[in-house]
């Protein structure tokens, strides 16, 4: 393969690559927004109540990537998902323009 082919195809994979993380994320219809603070892992409070991250709680970056509870630093803004029992199942940390269209 030419070098200029070569180019062209690392530049037609990289923006593809691009527009898939310029999607929207999609968060389920029962998610709430709320304010997120984790002291010691599973204990939380969200907009300031007692809460608790159910058995296999999981926590996503603002890249859909799963977090290490104790790497959460105070208070973040979140979707989150609870279970039958009222604990937290999973948890979205929202960015900014996330967080100003579920205000909307």
């Amino acid at each position: 393969m030419k070098t200029s082919a070569k180019v062209l195809a690392l530049l037609a994979a990289l923006a593809l690559s691009t527009s898939v993380w310029a999607q929207t994320r999609k968060f389920p219809d029962q998610s709430k927004l709320g304010w997120l603070a984790v002291s010691v892992f599973p204990i939380a409070s969200i907009d300031g109540n007692p809460a608790r991250f159910a058995a296999g709680g999981r926590i996503f970056d603002t890249n859909n990537r799963l977090m290490i509870p104790a790497t959460l630093r105070g208070s973040v803004a979140v979707r989150y998902e609870l279970d039958q029992a009222g604990q937290i199942r999973r948890a979205w940390i929202l960015q900014q323009a996330e967080i100003e269209a579920a205000q909307r």
